[in-house]
């Protein structure tokens, strides 16, 4: 598994920064369009050969049906990274003062199979649980 970072970035600013941190960490970078809500996650990270969680196939399933005309939520995802080089890209995401993005994951055995619109979706069902207190 490959360093890998995933993002939909809506302001060019920000993803200019944000892509000029990853070269400055040798992070590989993927820019996410609309068009792959449909696609797992697994497919787009290079990591469709991870044995998923079983008990997660539900999710997976559900999400399945993206509506017509869906666009993808500025979000980021972190694909293989170490402990370590997820804590360093975060110290220097924060001290180089980029705009905070909301919505982040890291790809998991629970969530490889999702599509990235199952991802986002509960990416947005978590943030708005935590916004409303209720970790």
């Amino acid at each position: 598994m490959t360093d890998l970072i995933m993002y939909k970035i809506n302001e060019t600013s920000k993803e200019k920064q944000v892509v000029n941190l990853c070269r400055k960490l040798g992070l590989k970078t993927r820019k996410l369009k609309d068009s792959d809500a449909k696609i797992t996650v697994g497919a787009l990270t290079g990591n469709g050969k991870i044995n998923a969680s079983p008990d997660n196939q539900m999710l997976n399933t559900a999400n399945q049906n993206v509506p017509n005309g869906y666009a993808l939520p500025e979000l980021i995802v972190f694909s293989g990274l170490k402990d370590n080089k997820l804590d360093e890209f975060l110290a220097e995401y924060k001290k180089m003062g980029i705009a905070p993005i909301g919505l982040k994951a890291v790809v998991t055995i629970h969530n490889v199979n999702w599509t990235m619109y199952g991802l986002a979706e509960e990416l947005v069902r978590e943030r708005i649980l935590i916004m409303c207190g209720k970790n």
